[in-house]
C-alpha cells in the first residue's frame, strides 16, 4: 500500500508542471475572460433503481435545531462542486472584509447547517502572503477563509491539480496546516498521512478517497491501482464517498474515460462517486446523477464559488443525499445555485430541476 501510494504521489508531483502548462494554455479559465449571460438549463434528477421515489428539489431547507443534527435515525450528507477562493474571490473577499462565502444567502446557510455533512472539493490553496490578483492560473487564499469551513461540518477533498498551487510559499503544507489547526477534516489518498478520513454519524460509518486524474491522466493502470485502494478501504465503512477530479473542462458530458472510471470504481465498492473539475454541470442525456452499478455517479457538479465567468460556470446544482441507519440512500434532492460576482452561492428561488 505504502508502495502504490508513493509510486502514485510521485506521479502527481511528476505530472505536476506539465498540468500548470496544460491549464495556462486554456485561456478560457483566465479570469480576465468577458462576462457571458449563462443560459439556465433544466436537469432531471434521476431516481435510484432501488428507491421508489427520488425527492426532486426545491427551497424548502430541512428543519435543524443545532448545525450538523437533523434527525437521529436520519443522514444528511450535502454534496457541492468546486470551492475556490482565490483570485477575484480573494481580492473581493479583502475589500469587503468578509470571508464567508456561504453566508450571504440565507437559505443556502440554511440548507449548509441543516447538514451532518458538507463535502467540497477546495481547489485553491490557502495560505499567507497568496497576494491580491485577479489574474493568472493561481488560485490562492488568505487564511482568514478557513473559519468558514468551521461555521458548517465540511469535509474537503484536496486532490485537484491546484493543490500545488504557490510552491514559492510552500502553498499545499501550508494549506494542510491551516485546516488542521482548524479542524477542518480533508483527504488527498495520494497525500500518505491523509489518503483516507472517516467518521460516524448515526451508528454508520462514512468513509472519504479523493483522487486527481485531471493532473495524473486516464490511464488504465492509474484507474486499476484507485481501484484496489477502493478495496483496501471499503470494507472498513458502511458508506465509502470517492472525490475524483477528473474529465474535460467546460464539457457537458462525461467522456468514455469517465465513464469507464466510473464502472471500475463502484465495482470496486465505491458507494458515491462525486466528480470536479469542468467547472461545468455533466450530465448524461440531461440527467443526474448517473447510476452505475447501481451507485450514483456525479459525473461533475461544476462550481460552487468560483471567479469564472463562462457559460455554465456562474450557475451549478448542488445536491443533498439522505442515508437511513442502514446506510441507504434514500432520498436525493437537487438545488439550482447562480454565483454572484464575488464567488458566493445563491440557491435559485424555486429550483427549475423537474
Amino acid at each position: 500500500m505504502k508502495e502504490l501510494l508513493k509510486r502514485l504521489e510521485s506521479r502527481s508531483i511528476s505530472t505536476f508542471l506539465l498540468g500548470l502548462l496544460t491549464i495556462a494554455i486554456v485561456t478560457a479559465c483566465a479570469s480576465s475572460q468577458p462576462d457571458h449571460t449563462p443560459l439556465r438549463k433544466t436537469y432531471v434528477v434521476t431516481p435510484s433503481p432501488t428507491l421508489e421515489e427520488t425527492t426532486v428539489s426545491s427551497t424548502t431547507i430541512p428543519h435543524s435545531t443545532e448545525q450538523g443534527q437533523t434527525n437521529d435515525l436520519l443522514t444528511t450528507i450535502t454534496l457541492l462542486g468546486d470551492v475556490s477562493v482565490g483570485r477575484k474571490v480573494n481580492v473581493t473577499a479583502h475589500q469587503d472584509n468578509d470571508f464567508n462565502l456561504f453566508d450571504d444567502d440565507p437559505n443556502f446557510e440554511a440548507l449548509l447547517s441543516a447538514s451532518n455533512l458538507v463535502v467540497a472539493n477546495l481547489e485553491s490553496i490557502i495560505a499567507p502572503n497568496c497576494g491580491l490578483t485577479s489574474n493568472g492560473m493561481t488560485l490562492c487564499g488568505s487564511p482568514e477563509f478557513a473559519d468558514q469551513f468551521t461555521q458548517y461540518p465540511f469535509v474537503l477533498s484536496t486532490a485537484n491539480n491546484h493543490s500545488h498551487d504557490f510552491p514559492e510559499g510552500n502553498g499545499y503544507e501550508s494549506t494542510q496546516q491551516i485546516l488542521t489547526e482548524n479542524k477542518v477534516p480533508f483527504y488527498n489518498s495520494y497525500d500518505p498521512e491523509h489518503t483516507f478520513y472517516s467518521t460516524e454519524i448515526n451508528g454508520i460509518t462514512i468513509g472519504f478517497l479523493g483522487f486527481d486524474f485531471a493532473t495524473n491522466g486516464h490511464y488504465d493502470s492509474l484507474r486499476d491501482e484507485t481501484a484496489s485502494i477502493i478495496q483496501e478501504y471499503d470494507p472498513a465503512v458502511d458508506f465509502l464517498i470517492l472525490s475524483v477530479h477528473w474529465g474535460g473542462e467546460y464539457q457537458t458530458t462525461p467522456s468514455s474515460s469517465q465513464i469507464n472510471f466510473a464502472n471500475a470504481f463502484t465495482l470496486a465498492g465505491a458507494d458515491l462517486v462525486v466528480g470536479t473539475h469542468p467547472h461545468v454541470v455533466q450530465t448524461e442525456n440531461g440527467q443526474i446523477p448517473s447510476y452505475v452499478n447501481s451507485k450514483p455517479v456525479f459525473y461533475s457538479l461544476g462550481n460552487t464559488t468560483f471567479d469564472q465567468t463562462l457559460p455554465g460556470t456562474t450557475e451549478s446544482t448542488i445536491f443533498q443525499l439522505t442515508l437511513d441507519k442502514n446506510a441507504d440512500i434514500i432520498s436525493i434532492q437537487g438545488y439550482d445555485i447562480t454565483i454572484a460576482e464575488d464567488g458566493s452561492p445563491h440557491l435559485v428561488g424555486e429550483s427549475v430541476i423537474r
